[in-house]
C-alpha cells in the first residue's frame, strides 16, 4: 500500500492550484479537481505544469520518497498492518490504503501524509505562483 498510493503529491497540489491569485493556475485547478480525487493527475501534471518545471520537481520527487518511506516504516514497525491486497488504483488514496491493509489506521496515515505533503509543497508552489503572476502581469502590460 505504501508504494501504491501514487498521485498523492499531485493531489496535494490541487488545492494549492485552486486557491491562489493566478487565473491560469485557478483554471488548471478547476479542471483537475474531480479527476485528482480518483488518482487521475494528468490534467494538473501538464497544465500547471509540474512536468518539466524545476521549481515543482523538487517537491514532486521529495514528497513521493517521503510518503513511501513513512509508509514503509509504519508497516515495518507494526504501526499499521502490511498490505495484502491491491485495490483499484482509482480509489481515493485513504480508502485504498484501508482496503489494502484492512487497517483503519492506514487510511488515517494517508490523511496525515496529505497534511505533510501540503506543508512541503506550499513554499515551492508559492514560488511558482509568483513567477506565473509576473508573466500574467507582463502580458497585461503589453
Amino acid at each position: 500500500a505504501a508504494l501504491f498510493y501514487g498521485g498523492q503529491d499531485r493531489k496535494t497540489a490541487r488545492p494549492l492550484v485552486v486557491e491562489n491569485r493566478s487565473k491560469k493556475l485557478k483554471d488548471a485547478g478547476k479542471v483537475g479537481l474531480i479527476p485528482c480525487l480518483f488518482n487521475i493527475t494528468e490534467p494538473l501534471m501538464f497544465s500547471v505544469p509540474i512536468v518539466a518545471n524545476m521549481t515543482l520537481f523538487i517537491p514532486f520527487v521529495l514528497v513521493s520518497a517521503l510518503n513511501a518511506g513513512v509508509s514503509y516504516l509504519a508497516m515495518a514497525t507494526g504501526l499499521i498492518n502490511k498490505a495484502y491486497a491491491l485495490p483499484s488504483w482509482n480509489l481515493p488514496s485513504f480508502i485504498g490504503a484501508y482496503l489494502s491493509t484492512g487497517d483503519l489506521k492506514a487510511g488515517l496515515l494517508v490523511l496525515g501524509l496529505l497534511v505533510m505533503d501540503g506543508i512541503i509543497w506550499y513554499p515551492f508552489f508559492k514560488i511558482h505562483e509568483k513567477d506565473i503572476l509576473k508573466t500574467e502581469n507582463n502580458e497585461i502590460l503589453n
